[in-house]
């Protein structure tokens, strides 16, 4: 068929119709009887391939894309004429098509507007925003008031067109609205935004997108999908002459970009030799390799990278495989480089830096804007959303909005992120693995000061991460000269390349990947689809090494509590991801040998009271040490004994005496005033001064 036949490319739509019966009785015979035996209640829309209309006439295909609306038109009236075994009308059933060609599906934004407008395309994007469910007046009637004609007015764009004058009457009205004459559907708004790994530069570009009827309420913010669509124009304001784009969808296809769609194929006996032969070594000089150092830091994030197994339990509960970490250190400690190198290894990561650009922030908001309709509330997803099933890292965690904090907390420990505002209620998945930076706040790490202190950050949800690492800065001869040697080769490389050439075979070793990242992500993917389970010895052995960190400070039930039982799980996921590098089915005991080696490091560095030596896992999980704590309480104590002793409260170095004599070093009691005063529980009537409220 083609379009220069005619207005629509044939003299006569009964053959056209005809040809359109033949096309379904030869591909979807079964679909229709489906489709007839559960319309309209459970089912309202026949789907059908491109590529089968493109077999069964490659004209009627050129038609479906240069002229979709029309033609799909045909398609509906063919299906509601099929001539069916049972009694039901197909009259208002869609003709959905599915799996455009590549070459006319586009990322968001990667398109020339001239070359999209008014055809069928598919849009790649991520769904951002959603507004509410809404109904929508396609075809208006109008009643006149003067002659009781109805008026039919069919409805496009943002404006609400009604009659010019009546058709009966040929007066200019008045006109009331006849709802239940109108034709009315469901109808909602979404925005697409260009997915996160395919952006190019720090913005993204969107598009807005009207879904329809029973495409309705299909997605929700953070799902990929391929919206095709006829794309249409319409001015940005009526003082510019400039057009802008929008969809209606035709059709929806979901798009899950992870790591189930790496093609392993071409990479499976390389995979399998890397794995037999050190895998490890391999992946730790694979990640940031500009990055100097740290290699037990980058053994950690490879064992994030191959994840746990995520588990639904037998009481209903589920048990998840993302592993958390967090990379805390002073300023210059290529934190960045880090989280960067690593979510580029990831097939869906979102990046970002400090607080998230959107007014989502970095979980998912509600949202009051003029998207859906004037001052409607939407739902926009966040980075957290947005990164669902893949990673999100976060640099600069501790300038994150305070009102992301439960969102996140949800999100590392439900795997989930609930909203309920103004309307809306709905819970959004966020499978997702975190790898977060933080500075501290006073720029430089303290190893006696509270890690959430320092960091901004709720204790609770610290206890979520289950490895946290400090990279600190400080001078060593020979580390530092390595280090800048090392940035030395790392510049040299780039300027050999930026001019042109090669990189010389002195620096290669230095700065190349011992593995590629394509090589990497196929690793990961394949990796990803075992499902390896503890031998006994191995669990035997998780369980002798709990029961020992808990005994570490030699069982004393005034002492602090060294490790909790959130930490077994914590190694059990390393574990299992140790085993998924060596693309084992079983957890041996030497996966368990390995992850406790870093998990009793991670401890060591921050899990450790720096004044008595002990393990003491308050600090992760409150935020302060039980030395901390009973100090703190001691403090306050002797302020309360000693307030009356003035006419303003007890004097400061009476205060400094009282707790030195009590074995406190006086900068620690002059600390521990100062929180009480930050927490409301001390003031100062007077300078110098004290009284406990």
């Amino acid at each position: 068929m083609s379009s220069s036949d005619s207005s629509f490319g044939r003299d006569e739509s009964a053959s056209l119709l005809d040809r359109l019966g033949e096309f379904f009785a030869d591909y979807y015979r079964e679909e229709i009887l489906q489709l007839a035996q559960h319309y309209p209640s459970e089912q309202r829309a026949l789907s059908i391939a491109y590529e089968d209309v493109w077999r069964f006439d490659t004209d009627l295909a050129d038609d479906l894309l240069a002229q979709p609306d029309e033609t799909l038109g045909y398609f509906e009236e063919a299906l509601s004429q099929y001539d069916l075994p049972i009694d039901v009308d197909l009259s208002g059933a869609r003709v959905r098509v599915i799996d455009l060609p590549d070459e006319t599906t586009y990322d968001v934004g990667q398109y020339r507007p001239n070359d999209v407008v008014n055809s069928l395309v598919g849009v790649r994007g991520q769904v951002t925003k959603r507004s509410k469910r809404q109904l929508r007046i396609s075809e208006a009637a109008f009643e006149c008031q003067r002659c009781g004609t109805l008026n039919r007015v069919q409805q496009a764009g943002d404006d609400f067109q009604e009659p010019y004058e009546c058709n009966g009457c040929e007066r200019q009205g008045p006109f009331t609205l006849n709802d239940s004459q109108s034709e009315i559907s469901d109808y909602q708004l979404v925005r697409l935004q260009t997915l996160p790994e395919n952006a190019q530069g720090t913005t993204t570009d969107t598009i807005d997108i009207t879904l329809s009827e029973d495409l309705v309420g299909e997605v929700r913010p953070g799902d990929r999908v391929s919206a095709n669509s006829t794309i249409e124009s319409s001015l940005v304001s009526d003082n510019k002459p400039i057009l802008d784009l929008h969809g209606q969808a035709k059709s929806l296809d979901r798009l899950e970009v992870d790591h189930e769609d790496i093609d392993v194929g071409s990479y499976r006996e390389e995979i399998e030799r890397i794995a037999a032969d050190d895998p490890y070594t391999k992946l730790v000089d694979s990640i940031a390799p500009s990055h100097k150092g740290d290699d037990l830091i980058k053994e950690a994030l490879a064992y994030q990278l191959f994840g746990g197994v995520g588990t639904d339990l037998p009481d209903g509960s589920s048990k998840r495989g993302t592993c958390h970490i967090l990379l805390i250190g002073d300023p210059g400690t290529g934190k960045s480089s880090l989280i960067r190198s690593v979510s580029q290894l990831v097939p869906r990561s979102v990046y970002v830096s400090g607080k998230q650009s959107t007014s989502a922030g970095l979980t998912a908001a509600a949202v009051q804007s003029d998207f859906g309709g004037s001052g409607e509330w939407s739902l926009e997803a966040g980075a957290l959303v947005e990164s669902h099933g893949g990673l999100a890292a976060i640099d600069e965690l501790d300038k994150m909005d305070s009102d992301d904090q439960s969102g996140m907390l949800e999100c590392m420990s439900e795997q989930q992120i609930s909203i309920s505002k103004a309307g809306i209620n709905a819970t959004l998945p966020a499978s997702t693995t975190v790898l977060a930076a933080a500075n501290p706040e006073d720029g430089r790490f303290d190893t006696y000061s509270s890690i959430a202190g320092q960091v901004g950050l709720n204790p609770v949800l610290l206890s979520r991460f289950d490895l946290m690492f400090t990279l600190a800065d400080s001078p060593d001869e020979e580390s530092d000269r390595e280090i800048a040697s090392h940035m030395n080769a790392t510049a040299r490389a780039g300027q050999q390349i930026a001019a042109g050439g090669s990189v010389s075979d002195d620096l290669t070793e230095s700065v190349t990947p011992t593995l590629d990242p394509d090589l990497i992500r196929a690793y990961v993917a394949h990796a990803r689809t075992i499902m390896p389970e503890l031998t006994d010895e191995a669990a035997q052995l998780i369980e002798d090494e709990y029961v020992s960190m808990r005994m570490a400070n030699g069982g004393d039930e005034d002492g602090p509590i060294p490790t909790t039982a959130r930490e077994v799980e914590a190694v059990q996921r390393l574990a299992e991801a140790s085993a998924r590098i060596r693309l084992s089915e079983r957890v041996e005991t030497e996966d368990v040998n390995r992850v406790i080696r870093v998990w009793r490091a991670c401890l060591a560095d921050l899990g450790m009271d720096p004044e008595t030596g002990q393990f003491d896992a308050d600090r992760f999980e409150t935020g302060q040490t039980k030395t901390q704590r009973e100090r703190n309480r001691e403090v306050k104590e002797i302020i309360a004994s000693l307030e009356d002793e003035a006419v303003h409260g007890a004097p400061r170095e009476l205060v400094l005496d009282t707790a030195t004599d009590a074995g406190h070093s006086e900068s620690k009691v002059e600390h521990e005033i100062q929180k009480l005063k930050d927490q409301g529980s001390l003031y100062e009537p007077a300078t110098d001064h004290y009284r406990t409220t």
